[in-house]
């Protein structure tokens, strides 16, 4: 009884097992038909959906170099150049590009073109490959297959489809505008197969776009000028990243008196190993580069002659690229040329630059500002000078001068009436006097000299 019901017991355990192998075996290992490529792609990822062999998905390639540079307002293009290796068509279409200041291209390369001999020779005596291709875009033969095709432009969203055959080559060409100065990447993404496999490749162009010239530095120290130091100098350096020669003029933003303390030379060109010095010096292209001289002196004494400056000063000049039109924002590069004069006057309320701050003010009201005129020669004699005086200010001494230990001291009063000035001042622009903006003092006695105070502010809108 007891042997019956274990040989029972084992049997069923038996056949119990038997079943799930069974099971096991057949849900696992029993062939499935597989989708044929096209069929139920999944929506991520799908390695069944065709893709075009690249020369080359970013430009440049390496991530480690430097992005390309272009001058701005100057169009630039880059060509992706692929091939369809697999035994299928690849459609294709774009999904997005990142700017408006982009467009895309595509072009495809006719079979029988292949062949013919002067793509013969680019390939060295066979069909070129879309790599040879690719290093010989100034070829004329590559232009002039160029000529004869049309593209098919796309842009984001607008549904074209595009089908390269098996076998066939062509390029991608990424079209760009350089609206705006510095680095920006460009990016266009398409998608493979259809718009919803969510299957795509990407093309990427690393830019850096430049204006036609730059100045560096853009501020010229020259230091202290003294009796001892009467003549200061110093360079400018202009240079070009993209072109090979600039006809340059440098010039003064405001227009200073005669007699001022800075004149600025003609710009001398570099020659061939300091260009390559100043390249890797700032680690940038420089395809020409121009030195500009600078010259301080100390003000003339002259009783026909305003010292332009005493203590720090400050001078803002520009350099012009004549190649451009005047209406060309980026005709012009501004910098500054500054440093202090050694003088037995200076101006109490002057700020770092030596110019006396209105700042801003409403200009149908107008402003006042009170200054004071310190000399180290006692008992000197300070007179204004109304005839040099810009039209729009108003100077009155304010009472007697003042005995100091070293010297002696003036007050004046400095005034804009309501209605004289609008927007900024010195400007060149308008009335002569808002170019030089300043009042004249002169000195009298046996050692006269005239002395200019700059002013500057801003007239507002109320």
């Amino acid at each position: 009884m007891r042997g019956s019901n274990w040989l029972g017991w084992l049997g069923a355990v038996s056949v119990l097992m038997l079943s799930v192998f069974l099971i096991t075996y057949f849900t696992n290992f029993s062939p499935v038909k597989a989708p044929a490529v096209g069929e139920n792609l999944p929506k991520t990822g799908a390695s069944s959906v065709a893709d075009l062999s690249f020369v080359e998905r970013q430009f440049p390639n390496d991530p480690a170099l430097p992005a390309t540079i272009h001058e701005i307002s100057v169009p630039g293009s880059h060509d992706f150049w692929f091939t369809n290796e697999n035994p299928v068509e690849v459609v294709f279409g774009l999904e997005f590009k990142n700017c408006t200041c982009a467009s895309v291209e595509v072009f495809v390369v006719p079979p029988a073109w292949l062949l013919k001999p002067d793509a013969l020779a680019l390939g060295k005596g066979n069909s070129p490959t879309a790599r040879d291709l690719a290093a010989a875009l100034e070829s004329p033969a590559l232009k002039a297959l160029e000529a004869t095709l049309t593209p098919t432009s796309l842009e984001n969203k607008d549904g074209v489809t595009l089908k390269i055959p098996a076998g066939a080559l062509g390029w991608i060409r990424l079209r760009y505008n350089n609206e705006k100065i510095g680095p920006i990447t460009l990016s266009s993404k398409f998608w493979l197969g259809s718009p919803d496999t969510g299957v795509s490749t990407r093309l990427e162009v690393r830019n850096d776009v430049v204006p036609v010239f730059l100045a560096n530095p853009g501020e010229v120290r020259l230091g202290l000028l003294s009796p001892l130091r009467p003549v200061v100098t110093g360079e400018l350096i202009a240079l070009s990243a993209t072109r090979k020669k600039l006809n340059l003029h440098t010039e003064s933003k405001m227009k200073f008196p005669k007699g001022d303390i800075l004149e600025t030379l003609a710009p001398v060109l570099l020659n061939e190993k300091e260009t390559s010095e100043l390249s890797k010096k700032l680690n940038l292209k420089v395809s020409v580069a121009y030195r500009i001289g600078v010259r301080g002196h100390l003000p003339k004494e002259d009783k026909n002659e305003a010292q332009s400056e005493f203590g720090p000063y400050a001078r803002a000049f520009r350099i012009v690229c004549l190649d451009l039109p005047e209406s060309d924002s980026h005709r012009a590069a501004n910098f500054t040329i500054n440093g202090s004069v050694e003088s037995d006057v200076r101006v109490l309320g002057a700020d770092p630059e030596g110019s006396v701050p209105m700042n801003n003010f409403p200009w149908t009201v107008g402003k006042k500002f009170q200054v004071r005129v310190e000399s180290l020669i006692p008992d000197a004699k300070l007179e204004i000078d109304q005839v040099r005086t810009s039209s729009f200010l108003k100077i009155r001494q304010m009472g007697e001068p003042e005995k100091l230990r070293r010297g002696t001291a003036y007050d004046y009063e400095v005034q804009i009436s309501g209605g004289k000035v609008r927007g900024a001042f010195p400007r060149e622009e308008g009335d002569p006097g808002l170019r030089d903006s300043a009042f004249y003092i002169r000195s009298v006695g046996p050692k006269t000299r005239l002395i200019r105070v700059p002013v500057s502010g801003r007239g507002d809108d109320d």
